[in-house]
């Protein structure tokens, strides 16, 4: 409590905050262990657009993990999931891992780009990496109108509004 009974805003956020970033962070450090554990039997020469694709499914499924948990909490609380305020906007990780699932789906559909070589120590570390960067950017979405990247905690993948 601040002065005269305010309350004191916390930077971390709420509670509830901080104990689902924890347990996101517990589960990057879970995946990074069992990438760990079978690194030996993942290959070590990969085309580019395998590896773009796998790391945009890894980045994605993150996310999908995340939402329906947010759809969960919002629901059981009976809370509107989406505070986006009316205005268009899409979410950062989405359009990423859409846009890097594209190139690589062309890429392998076309066979292009080289065979990249990833030595087993580093499969762990690049999962733990992905993952890192996804919980990163998860707040994080792309405003349309103007353009610009803002912060909206539990915001929707997509959201557009028609003004009359």
């Amino acid at each position: 409590m601040g002065r005269a009974g305010q309350r004191t805003p916390v930077a971390i956020g709420s509670g509830r905050d901080v104990l689902a970033n924890i347990i996101e962070w517990l589960c990057i450090a879970l995946v990074g262990a069992v990438a760990f554990l079978v690194s030996g039997r993942l290959p070590e020469s990969l085309g580019l657009g395998y590896l773009l694709n796998f790391s945009a499914a890894l980045f994605l499924g993150q996310g999908i993990v995340r939402d329906l948990t947010i759809y969960y909490r919002a629901k059981k609380r009976a809370e509107p999931m989406d505070n986006a305020k009316g205005e268009a906007a899409i979410c950062l990780e989405s359009s990423l891992g859409i846009l890097v699932i594209a190139v690589g789906a062309v890429m392998m559909i076309g066979a292009l780009g080289p065979d990249v070589q990833i030595a087993k120590r580093v499969w762990p570390l690049m999962v733990v990496g992905i993952m890192l960067f996804g919980w990163a950017c998860k707040d994080i979405v792309i405003k349309l109108q103007p353009l610009r990247l803002a912060i909206e905690k539990d915001h929707a993948n997509i959201k557009f509004s028609w003004k009359s």
